[in-house]
């Protein structure tokens, strides 16, 4: 019964991994088209959703550039 629940968990954080990289690869498409207002919704749910600190980095750094983006330089410094 415990093996079984490790595997659910990994299986459950493999998972999560898989819906960032998505939620990444949308925001990137998101701002390349100019919608931004989309791109840092989509990111703020990214970030709530990793624990890797490589994607949150890449995760902060597009929040910053988003924010930028719109012309809030107060909001991407805090990025």
């Amino acid at each position: 019964m415990r093996k079984l629940f490790f595997f659910f968990l990994l299986l459950l954080c493999k998972n999560l991994e898989a819906q960032t990289d998505s939620l990444l690869s949308v925001a990137n498409q998101q701002l390349q088209l100019n919608q931004t207002d989309a791109a840092i919704s989509t990111l703020t749910n990214a970030l709530n959703q990793t624990q890797d600190l490589g994607k949150r980095r890449s995760t902060f750094k597009m929040l910053s550039n988003a924010w930028e983006k719109k012309g809030n330089n107060e909001k991407a410094v805090e990025f």
